[in-house]
């Protein structure tokens, strides 16, 4: 595999600034980040839910003196006597006897219907000279080859030069070297340049695209056990006798050895995982949550707009056929056969 070298300044961090943008005609995308396991849990379609804090803080200094009222899309709210103003967005609503008026929180999820793009563990595979880049992925190593990407808004080519100035700066400070005619050379999936934190990964890499289903509000520990397992706990193995004992039991993620008799409820297996993430701490003051569920759309790349509309993932041919027609050469050069039997089941 050739690799071309470009000149230009900085990081892939700063190639792509985090926004919202529309996705179709309904609804907007959004990135949100996942940790690896989380990511393979997605691509096997056994996470559809995810549970967050983030700009809840309000709420949560004082979890028990507040009641969740439901959620408004673009609330009116009132400013002064008979003057009202209308917020723009999905808010959570959220009342406290000792507060006049009630609190609005916006979701940074989105609303039902809106797409998130998955960010996640990267680091830059390959690129071309005209601007494209394709992505390792921490969470998939066996995947050898994958789709070339473009930054979004770069028709001057500025971010693209700024990515490849940083991995000419990297090699070199590796001590590695371009052959003579200028290209690095390596093996496919065997990119010598550092992962990047999921923070850090631009949409031109993103694989993962989920349409969000329902967004609501719930203390943490009113979790119900379905939801457990729809936040990907693992599954024990277990023969038919144990299970007719016991029912399925799950991960305990506080112990390193996972025995039969180590397994654990629904419940409480989601409560281990988020003590193994979050500290115990967290879990015994039992916050509000934002309760995001969502249904993967596509893993090998952003669906199309019909289908972000009719739920179908789009074909790994289509994928690669659109990425012919835009060079007129094979893409990176097309997903390994293992790849392909992936996509066409598919699957946050």
């Amino acid at each position: 595999m050739k690799v071309h070298q470009k000149t230009i300044m900085e990081g892939i961090a700063e190639a792509e600034q985090e926004k919202v943008q529309p996705a179709n005609k309904t609804g907007t995308e959004r990135p949100i980040l996942f940790s690896t396991p989380m990511v393979q849990a997605e691509l096997e379609k056994r996470k559809s839910q995810t549970r967050r804090t983030t700009g809840l803080d309000t709420v949560n200094e004082d979890a028990d003196n507040w009641q969740f009222l439901g959620m408004e899309l673009d609330p009116k709210i009132e400013t002064d006597i008979n003057k009202f103003k209308t917020l723009k967005g999905y808010f959570a609503v959220f009342s406290n006897e000792h507060e006049e008026a009630n609190l609005f929180v916006k979701s940074r999820y989105g609303q039902p219907g809106d797409l998130l793009w998955v960010r996640e563990t990267t680091r830059i595979g390959a690129w071309r000279e005209d601007g494209r880049l394709a992505f390792d992925y921490l969470a998939s190593p066996e995947l050898k080859r994958t789709p070339w990407g473009m930054i979004d808004d770069d028709p001057e080519g500025e971010k693209f030069m700024k990515i490849v100035k940083n991995i000419s700066d990297t090699l070199r400070a590796k001590g590695i070297k371009p052959d003579s005619d200028g290209n690095y050379n390596w093996e496919p999936g065997q990119s010598p340049l550092p992962w990047k934190p999921s923070i850090h990964m631009p949409k031109a890499a993103a694989r993962i695209w989920l349409k969000v289903k329902e967004i609501g509000v719930e203390r943490l520990q009113d979790i119900k056990p379905e939801d457990a397992v729809a936040e990907e706990i693992l599954p024990l193995a277990m023969s038919s006798m144990q299970l007719a004992q016991s029912g399925q039991l799950y991960f305990d993620y506080t112990k390193p050895k996972q025995l039969f008799n180590d397994g654990l409820p629904p419940f409480w297996s989601f409560s281990s995982l988020w003590c193994s993430i979050n500290g115990a701490d967290s879990w015994d003051a039992n916050p509000w949550v934002w309760v995001v569920k969502f249904e993967v759309l596509s893993t090998t790349g952003k669906p199309s707009f019909d289908s972000a509309q009719d739920d179908k993932s789009i074909s790994l041919e289509d994928a690669i056929t659109r990425d012919i027609g835009a060079a007129g050469t094979p893409a990176r050069d097309v997903f390994d056969e293992q790849v392909r039997k992936e996509v066409e089941d598919d699957k946050e």
